[in-house]
Formats: C-alpha cells, structure tokens, sequence
C-alpha cells in the first residue's frame, strides 16, 4: 500500500525516473488536489498545484519527459484539459463548453490525443501542444480512451468492445491511416465517472493490460442478499 492518511487516492500516474508517483487526492479538506510521493512509500505526499478551487477537481495523466509540466484533466461544471508547469499555476490547453477529457501526451511530446463530445456523442481528436494548435477528428463512429502507441506511430482508442489501430505519422503535417480493429474483448471501462483511461500499452506496443471482471461464480460471492420478514421464518 502506498497512499495512508485521511481522504482518499487515485489516478496514479508513473514520474518519467520512475521515483515517485503523482496521484488525485482529497486529503485536503475533502477537495481534489494533484500530490506526489515517493515510489517507495516513504517521506510524504507533495502537494503540486498551488491554487485550490472547492468546485474544480484535478486528476493526473502525463508527465513530460523532462519532467517540467504535468498534463491534467480538470473537471468543473464538465471536463477540461490543462498542464501544470512547475513554475507557474495551471495553464488550460483545451477547454471549451464541451467537455474534453482523457487526454494522452504523443511520445514526441508534440501532440495529445483526448475526448470531447461536442458532436452530440464521444469521439477521439488530436491536438497540437503548441502554435496554432490545429485539431485533426480521429474517430467518426464513436471512440474513447486514446493511448498513443509508445512508439508514437499509432494512436489506439475503444469503440464499444473493439479496440481499434489507428496508424499516425508526426512527421511534418500530421497524417492518419485508416482505422482496424485489433481484438474485441467485454473489458472494464473507469468505473466512476468514465473520465479516465481504463487500459494502458506495453512498451513494444504488442502487450496490453486490460480490466477483465471476474468470473460469474466470484461476483456471487462478493452479493448481498436481503431477507425480509426473517423471524417468521425462524418461527416455522
């Protein structure tokens, strides 16, 4: 167990030395915060963001390489994406009257891969970090979860129970390929608020780790079954 002490943890996400751990927390009065702490559980928990609002509540999702800025999803009155800079408050990168979330940071750093629902329903977007920051539509029949591939020539989203491949070149002006399917699978989504990333991609881009729920015979046992009027019973 790595997180102890009042309120409770979530969303961890790894640092780029693989030392600590920055995580959401409402140890703070009950508000949502950006902490980090160490990978083995010792010292204490550094909050990162230096501003706290009561109806704004920060979630992690990326760190940059050199480990300068932090990419967030910020939910208030709907989601946005921001990036926290260790040197100045938060900066929102995308944020509209839609909500935009689960956003994912291209290996090159230049891109970031997210979700907004103004069509009328969810599908994946690219953006550029930076200039102009032109949006490129990924998805057009639904899509959610975007990864990059680490390799950063693929971008993977969910659609339903597929998982699907989109091939993705950064090189000059952004281009994409035409999207398949690689495997189809009843996998769990977030199981709170379907704002955050469910699944992530091993490092040779073959290898995912997925939530599967358990099988029939364990999800009984975990049931409760009310009896009314029990006493009745008892006297029979």
């Amino acid at each position: 167990r790595l997180t102890v002490g009042p309120g409770a943890a979530t969303d961890p996400v790894w640092s780029p030395d693989g030392r600590t751990i920055t995580f959401a927390s409402t140890r703070d009065d009950g508000l949502i915060n950006l902490f980090s702490l160490s990978a083995d559980g010792s010292g204490t928990a550094l909050r990162l963001n230096k501003t706290s609002e009561r109806d704004r509540s920060l979630f992690p999702r990326a760190w940059f390489k050199d480990g300068s800025a932090l990419l967030f999803h910020a939910i208030q009155n709907g989601g946005d994406i921001g990036i926290l800079r260790k040197d100045a408050d938060n900066e929102d990168l995308i944020a509209s009257t839609f909500d935009e979330l689960e956003p994912s940071l291209s290996p090159d750093e230049k891109f970031v891969a997210y979700v907004s629902d103004e069509s009328g329903r969810r599908e994946v977007y690219i953006r550029e970090m930076g200039g102009a920051r032109r949006r490129t539509q990924v998805s057009s029949q639904g899509g959610d979860e975007p990864v990059w591939s680490p390799r950063g020539n693929e971008i993977f989203y969910r659609q339903g129970v597929k998982m699907i491949a989109v091939p993705v070149s950064t090189r000059g002006d952004l281009a994409l390929g035409a999207p398949s399917v690689l495997f189809e699978g009843a996998y769990d989504v977030d199981p709170f608020n379907r704002d955050a990333t469910n699944y992530d991609v091993a490092k040779d881009a073959q290898r995912f780790i997925m939530v599967r729920r358990a099988a029939d015979a364990t999800r009984a046992r975990q049931q409760i079954n009310i009896v009314v009027n029990w006493t009745e019973e008892l006297k029979r």
